[in-house]
């Protein structure tokens, strides 16, 4: 019996030996609280894992102990965004705080696990360019979307209608590409930006400019140093004097297609040294004095229409900004031979100012007038017709046209306006009609290489300076309707030779001739000169 009993006892426990076995290997597996203890574990796992392959290959499918280890160790934290929600949070869960693996895993979800983990792993590793294609083509979108932003802080007035506003001022904010909003935070639409709103913002690099806006006003940029680029929508009407004044920084200023700008101020784009070109619209018909001045680096004015061009009222010199560009581009054209279109019937004062490519010019038997200082400036300029129909001509209109050699002045004009061919260089031969009763100081100055000169029969002064440092002038006609010789005419007319006089000896002494005309004194006159007709 006692025998029976031990025998039956060892049968038992030969029995139960693998299941204990088994058992204390998958407890040993879960308890991880040193080092030791943990190599201990893996040797036991990976023993146990190798039975586990042979006695339960269903788990083969799911990749294997081995294949879940390769994934552990190679899969790093910046995977975890390429996985789903679902997956990061399982691989954050292989990981405990002091950063080593841990095999404490529940054994119900460690298939499903590893097996998203893998196949999420698979897609990244697979296919890379799937991700950096779709973070690529979001990035444009929410540049653009920054882009339209408007600015915040800035200052806002209202108007007296109470349904409008401008902006008056920077404010609090402190954006250097600033968007200015279509309506203010208080819900009044902007129409206009006001005198001095961002007067010395040096740090203003780009500014958005609505279309509800009509109104620019006086030094509303002023030195703004670092703006780089304007556009100034369609709905601008004006632009105020100084409103950019020493931006010089400013290489681009862009009105729109269908622009309604009619007034830009005086000094407006002053001393902005960066800009190189500029293209006027059509509906401008007003630029203030000295608008352009000290734009030195101007290089080309483009214009879609000659008409609306001629139309223009310039003030002084450096309001057009051509005295600076000298290329005139008309519908992107560089105009070499103008042509004044036959609907014209006056050409403004300056408008034409220091046109360098010019050459010619053709004048429709429209026109009644040329302005001051027309074609001043237009130093390539070697012909010009000018019709009947023109009955004035401004002062200057031709000063330093350096090429232009011969030029006949039409009956229907009565006058020669002061300095009307100043530094004519060229010129060797002009015809001035009898028509013509008066001629101003310095009409002919320097006109290095006029040789002789007619004046007609009914002017009655010469005045000051008209044909002084005509180097080259040998003989002259004077009528015996001159009472008068201003100071300084002659002077510097070294060569001068003879003076045919068309009335008597004592008719000549009865002159009065002012100083500075020693050259005159010295050369012969011939009396009672009678010029062919």
């Amino acid at each position: 019996m006692k025998k029976a009993s031990i025998l039956a006892l060892l049968l038992a426990l030969a029995f139960c030996l693998p299941t204990l076995s088994a058992c204390n290997s998958g407890s040993s597996g879960r308890e991880t609280t040193t080092e030791e203890e943990t190599t201990e574990e893996e040797t036991t796992e990976e023993e146990t894992t190798e039975e586990e392959t042979t006695s339960a290959p269903e788990q083969t499918t799911v990749g294997g102990s081995e294949e879940a280890t390769i994934f552990e160790q190679t899969t790093i934290p910046e995977q975890t965004t390429a996985v789903s929600e679902e997956t990061s949070a399982s691989c954050g869960e292989t990981t405990d705080d002091d950063g080593e693996e841990t095999t404490n895993r529940v054994e119900e979800t460690t298939t499903v696990v590893i097996e998203e983990t893998t196949e999420a792993y698979e897609e990244t590793t697979t296919h890379p360019e799937t991700t950096e294609t779709t973070e690529t083509a979001e990035a444009p979108e929410e540049t653009t979307e920054k882009e339209l932003v408007a600015s915040e802080g800035l200052e806002f007035t209202p108007n007296d209608d109470g349904n409008t506003c401008y902006v008056s001022g920077i404010g609090t904010c402190t954006d250097t590409d600033i968007v200015i909003p279509y309506v203010s935070p208080e819900g009044y639409r902007v129409i206009g930006i006001g005198n001095d709103a961002f007067f010395k913002c040096t740090s203003l690099t780009s500014i958005v400019i609505p279309d509800s806006v009509t109104t620019i006003g006086n030094s509303a940029f002023y030195e703004c140093t670092s703006l780089r680029s304007v556009i100034v929508p369609d709905s601008v009407t004006s632009i105020g004097k100084y409103a950019f004044h020493y931006c010089r920084n400013l290489n681009s200023v862009v009105f729109g297609e269908n622009s309604q700008l009619t007034s830009i101020g005086e000094y407006a784009f002053h001393w902005c040294t960066s800009l190189t070109s500029i293209a006027i619209p059509d509906s401008v018909t007003n630029i203030g004095n000295w608008a352009f001045q000290l734009c030195d680096n101007l290089e080309s004015v483009y214009i879609n229409d000659i008409t609306a061009w001629c139309n223009i009222s310039f003030g002084l010199t450096t309001a057009n900004p051509l005295s600076y560009a000298h290329d005139l581009y008309l519908n992107g054209e560089l105009v070499t031979d103008l042509v004044i279109p036959d609907n014209v019937t006056s050409i403004g004062d300056w408008a034409f100012y220091g046109c360098e490519s010019i050459e010619s010019v053709n004048i429709p038997t429209n026109v009644s007038s040329i302005g001051n200082c027309v074609f001043a400036g237009c130093t390539n300029l070697t012909n010009i017709t000018i019709p009947n129909s023109v009955t004035s001509i401004g002062y200057e209109a031709f000063t330093g046209c350096e090429s232009l050699a011969s030029i006949i002045i039409p009956e229907s004009i009565t006058s020669i306006s002061e300095g009307m061919f100043y530094c004519c260089y060229s010129l060797t031969s002009i015809t001035i009609p009898d028509s013509v009763v008066s001629i101003g100081s310095n009409a002919f100055y320097r006109c290095y290489s006029l040789t002789s000169i007619k004046i007609p029969e009914g002017v009655t002064s010469i005045t000051w300076g008209m044909l002084q440092d005509c180097t080259s002038l040998t003989s002259i006609i004077i009528p015996n309707s001159v009472t008068s010789i201003g100071y300084s005419v002659f002077y510097s007319c070294k060569n001068l030779k003879t003076v045919y006089y068309t009335g008597t000896e004592e008719e000549w002494a009865e002159i009065s001739i002012e100083s500075d005309n020693d050259e005159l004194a010295n050369a012969t006159i011939i009396y009672n000169y009678a010029p062919e007709q």
